[in-house]
């Protein structure tokens, strides 16, 4: 089975900082906004939406920009905590 990282790809070079958690959290939005039958098509899916930067087979695409700023591979591009509370 496939696994689903939630953590930031730069977390493995030990240089980041607190945008980290917001790509977590974007994972875990779209997590809860999927709507897969089975944890490995959920997986897969998700896996998919990272590689390609399109977010497709959710419940609802309201929060498709915020979600694809969160999980920004750039940690420089990433959407930080004040502009999404704001």
């Amino acid at each position: 089975m496939s696994t689903c990282r939630k953590q930031a790809p730069e977390i493995d070079s030990g240089n980041y900082n607190e945008s980290i958690d917001i790509y977590s959290l974007g994972i875990i939005l779209i997590e809860m906004l999927l709507n897969c039958i089975t944890i490995s098509e959920k997986m897969y899916t998700i896996n998919k939406m990272i590689k390609t930067k399109k977010l497709t087979g959710l419940i609802t695409d309201k929060y498709n920009t915020l979600i694809l700023q969160m999980i920004n591979p750039n940690p420089e591009l990433r959407i930080s905590i004040n502009d999404i509370i704001i």
